[in-house]
């Protein structure tokens, strides 16, 4: 087993480009020095966690990343009660899915403390075009604010998308959903068998967009 596996087990392949000093991407400086050793600047996941060592990891394996953070981590699957499943990062920040859509964060900074998505998640997955999201989220005080949005929802089948693991056929689903103040749009590449292989999410204000690949399920 080499150095770099070893360091991958251990500190369950995190790694991160940003300075921040919590959740994803704090979490991640010490782990990425693990990976390549005294070079001060952090792995890039896309280049070390290669099929082969994807394959070696125990359990189920996800890429998360926070584009407006610079951040990267690779995350395992720690509990899943039917389509509820979460999954965990070194220091025990966590991000949590329903169907493959996002419900929850902990340890991000102004994190998503629930969401409301029980029509939501009918839409994404064809029994509707049009739902209600309601976000929870902390604000700089650490007090509970809630947001709603409306969603439209439209789907195109026959869609090649491209994972770490390699490419895979998927219909991929457009949510675009309006708030009185902010607008957004997630995408969801879901595959034959009915899972979300990738996705791009909207966390919150703070943290911004989670884009994510299921490498190992």
């Amino acid at each position: 087993m080499t150095r770099a596996l070893i360091s991958l087990l251990a500190c369950l392949v995190i790694a991160s480009c940003g300075s921040s000093g919590g959740g994803v991407a704090g979490m991640a400086i010490g782990a990425a020095r693990g990976l390549v050793g005294a070079n001060p600047k952090p792995a890039d996941l896309r280049k070390t966690l290669t099929p082969e060592v994807i394959a070696s990891l125990p359990g189920s394996v996800m890429l998360i990343e926070l584009p407006e953070r610079g951040a990267q981590a690779g995350v395992l699957r720690v509990t899943q009660n039917g389509p509820n499943v979460t999954w965990a990062g070194q220091d025990g920040s966590t991000v949590a899915f329903n169907d493959g859509i996002l419900t929850a964060t902990r340890g991000l900074g102004s994190d998503l403390m629930s969401a409301d998505l029980r029509d939501v998640v009918a839409a994404v997955y064809g029994n509707g075009t049009e739902a209600v999201r309601i976000h929870r989220h902390l604000d700089g005080e650490d007090q509970i604010y809630s947001r709603s949005f409306v969603c439209r929802y439209s789907a195109a089948s026959g869609q090649r998308a491209k994972v770490l693991t390699g490419d895979f056929e998927a219909t991929l689903v457009r949510e675009n959903c309006a708030s009185s103040d902010i607008e957004i749009d997630n995408l969801y590449w879901i595959d034959g068998s009915g899972v979300v292989r990738k996705s791009k999410q909207w966390v919150g204000p703070d943290a911004g967009y989670m884009l994510t690949e299921l490498l190992k399920g």
